[in-house]
């Protein structure tokens, strides 16, 4: 049959009230597969999103949560089974869960809602339902991650929102205080293409919130900002730091020191120092250097003092335990 490998990039827009991380006009990147039936174009999608994170810098930012969904017959009679419970219990569910729950009421499992959380507890778990076939694809993909040493974390709730997934579900998730913290989601849609009037194509993709990745850089930014500015006022201090840093470093692995490197007034460069929220800042000037100095400003207050050079890691370590 034919194949085809897809990718975009483009503006989207939704028409719903905007909120942080969902705009009404926001920018998606999208990879699309079709006419791969097997688990190793699963396993290729998740690899791939995989490596853009570790391109980024975010490798360890965002966590990779998967599920499967089976197949058609499957999710019927969990459907069903699940309707059932929601049913019965419909006293105890939010407003959003009774409205939503007998058009698609696997959107329900997603709900933040305590009292609806409570009621999904106990819920007829899809996991019961999934036929054999469906679990030994689901497995193999597992093992594919397992090989390339892409960790994962398996949500037996996890659905996403759009009725025509089969099989792979997947959702790259983020601890970021950025709103809406998945980044990236997709899995497998083998009846998309009939459900659109098409012939029957097995399919496999995700899309990437371009927004949501950007705002966690930004936190993920912040979140490394330098422990310790050096600042260097003039050519002869601007040589030192070469003789300064590197023990400093070496003895403090847990700082991140940053030399400024461009030079220019103290004025200047402290005012570098506090755009990339430094928590602390190593002045070396003329004086400094005939004192055989260092002055330590606390970058919070404002606070200075003045350290002799060979007491500069000790005292940088009682900052560290002080904080602790």
């Amino acid at each position: 049959g034919r194949r085809a490998r897809l990718w975009y990039s483009g503006p989207f827009f939704r028409r719903e009230r905007p909120q942080k991380g969902r705009y009404r006009q926001f920018h998606q990147v999208g990879a699309e597969a079709l006419g791969f039936a097997g688990p190793e174009m699963d396993a290729e999608m998740l690899l791939l999103t995989a490596m853009i994170w570790e391109d980024l810098g975010l490798k360890d930012v965002f966590e990779l949560q998967i599920n499967t969904l089976g197949s058609p017959e499957a999710r019927a009679a969990h459907r069903k089974a699940l309707l059932a419970h929601l049913i019965a219990r419909q006293d105890e569910l939010d407003d959003a869960a009774r409205r939503r729950m007998h058009d698609n009421p696997l959107r329900v499992l997603d709900s933040k809602d305590p009292g609806t959380r409570r009621v999904v507890e106990s819920a007829p778990s899809l996991a019961d339902y999934i036929d054999d076939a469906a679990r030994a694809h689901h497995n193999a993909v597992k093992e594919r991650l397992e090989v390339a040493g892409c960790a994962y974390t398996e949500n037996p709730r996890l659905v996403r929102g759009l009725d025509y997934y089969t099989g792979l579900v997947f959702e790259w998730v983020s601890a970021a205080d950025a709103g809406q913290n998945t980044v990236c989601a997709g899995g497998r849609y083998d009846e998309l293409a009939s459900l659109l009037g098409g012939d029957a194509v097995p399919a496999a993709g995700f899309a990437l919130g371009v927004e949501r990745v950007a705002e966690v850089l930004d936190y993920a930014t912040a979140a490394s900002r330098p422990t310790a500015y050096a600042i260097a006022v003039g050519d002869a201090a601007m040589r030192d730091q070469a003789e300064l840093l590197p023990p400093l470093r070496r003895r403090l692995p847990d700082w991140n020191i940053v030399a400024d490197a461009a030079g220019g007034s103290l004025k200047a460069q402290l005012k570098r120092a506090d755009k990339c929220k430094a928590a602390t800042a190593l002045i070396v000037g003329e004086d400094e250097l005939a004192q055989k100095a260092v002055t330590v400003r606390d970058m919070s207050d404002g606070a200075q003092q003045s350290v002799a050079r060979d007491q500069l890691a000790a005292a940088l370590e009682r900052c560290i335990a002080a904080k602790k």
